[in-house]
């Protein structure tokens, strides 16, 4: 009977010792959960934060080209316009030499000033919309 209370009183202190040992293994395993989640969750916020910076960036790259486009685009139809319109009056302008046969021919007989004039008039013209296309 005493070898039973012995061994009773020894199992306890083995169970006790045991639920210590299995507390404490608990704890640090909870501390351990605990720092790989938290170390988990930084580096996940860490990449979140990186790419919403690139996205950011992506994003303002991409207006950025956009509004050199529309830009380029406007430039261009300013050229186009223009051109059409220095077509247009140069060709007015020669529909009225055309219609004053008078003024041609003396034209014709004083040197060509008029014509020399037009022809001054359109290369100027010309000259002009070139650079102006060259430097889009």
């Amino acid at each position: 009977r005493a070898q039973k209370e012995l061994l009773l009183t020894q199992n306890s202190e083995v169970e006790g010792h045991f639920r210590v040992l299995s507390e404490r293994f608990e704890a640090q395993l909870q501390v351990a959960r605990e720092g790989l989640e938290s170390t988990w969750k930084d580096q996940l916020r860490s990449e979140r934060t990186v790419w919403e910076q690139q996205h950011e960036t992506l994003r303002g790259s991409l207006a950025s080209e956009r509004d050199a486009r529309e830009r380029s685009l406007a430039a261009m139809q300013a050229l186009i316009q223009r051109g059409n319109e220095d077509h247009l009056r140069l060709e007015r302008q020669i529909r009225d030499k055309l219609q004053r046969p008078v003024a041609r021919e003396r034209s014709l007989e004083f040197g060509s000033a008029d014509s020399e004039e037009l022809s001054i008039a359109e290369r100027a013209a010309l000259e002009q919309t070139t650079r102006e296309l060259v430097a889009v």
